[in-house]
């Protein structure tokens, strides 16, 4: 036999509810002699509330530079609240067959209304590669966090974002020729050591973001069209195009000036008539 009961929860947040019920099992011999009484008890919690993501304003930037222009097929960094429930990067098994994923965790961006790659997620940042877009001009980006959506941001999409990755906000991430790490000494306090400057004359390794399309288109290791100097200088490109295994990310070998002097130089990199910002360096001793 079921029986049904009505309840009226309280009108603000109590917590966990628990229901008692008691039955009596009756013979029908107006006695308590073979009867027996039956207990029970269930927990009601409070449907879960979730707090829909939202994007500072001005909160979606180029990855490398945080320039508030973004490029097709480069890396973009968006900030806000609630943007994740969990924080993590993409595994190798999600990359597994070449395909980058358009969601970690029921996390999803859209640009433009166009999927964006999504590589980092946590409850303030997400990074992503923007999806390859023609349009040029003021974009929509929103950030799905499961069923909720953020109100759209608008960021202004441009064909080319030139910039570089940095150490620290400042120097360049950038490694000699042989792989070992370029910058002034004791860049990093607790290994001093790490870093070694510039030499005049050598071939650098730079790390790039937003310089365009590649010919072939997208193929990695192929040769783009760009034009590096430093402070002024034009220096030789030795080559400039995408990195395996990393996506989306340009590298670019660039031969030092042997008319520099020592001392700590800005680095710019302009493609498609757009040069990057002034303000990152490498130091050359």
């Amino acid at each position: 036999m079921d029986f049904l009961v009505d309840w009226t929860p309280p009108a603000t947040d109590a917590g966990p509810i628990t229901l008692y019920a008691a039955g009596n099992a009756a013979n029908g011999t107006n006695t308590d002699t073979g009867d027996r009484i039956y207990t029970t008890s269930g927990e009601i919690s409070p449907a879960a509330t979730t707090t829909a993501p939202a994007i500072t304003s001005g909160g979606v930037v180029n990855g490398a530079s945080y320039a508030t222009t973004i490029a097709g097929s480069s890396w973009i960094t968006i900030v806000g609240t609630n943007l994740s429930a969990s924080t993590r990067s993409w595994t190798a098994e999600e990359l597994d067959g070449g395909n980058l994923p358009t969601a970690l965790d029921g996390v999803s961006v859209t640009i433009n209304n166009k999927p964006a790659y999504v590589q980092y997620i946590s409850p303030t940042q997400i990074n992503a590669i923007a999806p390859a877009d023609t349009a040029v001009g003021p974009v929509e980006v929103r950030v799905r966090t499961n069923d909720q959506a953020s109100a759209p941001v608008t960021t202004t999409l441009q064909s080319v974002s030139p910039s570089f990755f940095t150490f620290d906000g400042k120097y360049l991430a950038a490694t000699h020729a042989d792989n070992t790490w370029l910058g002034k000494p004791a860049l990093f306090p607790a290994a001093p050591n790490a870093t070694t400057p510039a030499k005049p004359g050598e071939t650098i390794v730079l790390y790039g973001n937003g310089l365009g399309p590649t010919t072939p288109a997208i193929a990695a290791n192929k040769n783009h069209r760009c034009h590096c100097s430093r402070s002024g200088q034009p220096a030789t490109v030795a080559f400039a195009g995408l990195v395996p295994p990393f996506a989306r990310m340009y590298q670019v070998n660039v031969v030092v000036p042997d008319s520099l002097a020592s001392g700590d130089h800005a680095v710019v990199v302009q493609t498609g008539g757009v040069a990057s910002p002034a303000n990152y360096y490498i130091t050359v001793q």
